[in-house]
């Protein structure tokens, strides 16, 4: 990894499958500012590209062949984790400045190879949660059959990401929440609620606000606000809208700290 690449913080947005984490990641960027690259939809177009995946996008067959892929690649781990770093890297570089990187699963893989990543936070979600999710965004119509199948092949891919992960990090899947992983929960809640959520934890804060400085208009534009309900101080390029602890929406209950 060049020196370039090992200077610019990153913040990995990371998940299984259909927890929601794509939608999430484009909400953090658009609410504070981050570049956000999109690791997964490299592997969804990877699948396709390799002839992998064939049938027609939106459709059931779609989805059950692109986890068939997600489960090759975690087999077959060298060779593809490769083409993910290489594309990664390449981003980052190009960016050159804080990151928010979203690669579905890969969090393992991310953190052996030594991205310069800052930050991790990790979604999960029960499997009938992840299932439905995964219809509901690409609006595809399932027999109860197809619904039982997706979620076999859901929980065996979780399983080959548990095995990467022991054998890689020495973690488990299920415990990945540690002093370097805050996990977040977004079971039964809609895409703004899981947001909600995320944006609202200590350390997604603490996160936001080390690298605010960093952002190129950050001297020129950004201040600091303080919620006078819930005393959390947030930097912001523009009066904040909500307070992402305790949601404040009243404007005349926050203060501009410079």
């Amino acid at each position: 990894m060049s020196d370039l690449v090992a200077s610019i913080p990153v913040i990995l947005l990371d998940g299984l499958l259909a927890s929601g984490s794509s939608i999430i990641s484009t909400l953090v960027g658009r609410s504070y500012s981050f570049t956000v690259i999109n690791g997964n939809q490299y592997l969804r177009d990877l699948g396709v590209s390799t002839g992998f995946v064939t049938s027609p996008q939106g459709s059931f067959e779609h989805e059950i062949q692109l986890l068939d892929f997600y489960e090759y690649i975690t087999k077959e781990r060298a060779a593809v984790h490769d083409q993910v770093y290489t594309f990664l890297t390449g981003k980052i570089r190009l960016v050159k400045e804080p990151t928010l990187v979203h690669c579905t699963g890969y969090a393992a893989y991310a953190l052996s190879k030594q991205l310069p990543v800052k930050h991790t936070f990790w979604l999960q979600a029960t499997i009938d949660d992840r299932a439905e999710r995964l219809l509901r965004k690409y609006q595809i119509r399932a027999s109860k059959e197809q619904v039982t199948q997706l979620k076999q092949r859901l929980e065996e891919i979780d399983l080959h990401w548990e095995a990467s992960l022991q054998k890689n990090l020495g973690i488990s899947l299920h415990t990945v929440a540690d002093a370097e992983h805050a996990t977040v929960d977004t079971s039964n809640l809609t895409t703004e609620l899981a947001f909600q959520k995320l944006a609202s934890i200590d350390s997604f804060i603490d996160a936001y606000n080390s690298l605010a400085p960093l952002m190129p208009a950050y001297h020129e534009e950004w201040r600091r606000w303080r919620c006078l309900v819930c005393q959390l101080v947030v930097e912001n390029n523009s009066v904040i809208a909500q307070c992402p602890r305790c949601h404040n929406a009243d404007p005349d209950k926050f203060k501009d700290l410079d």
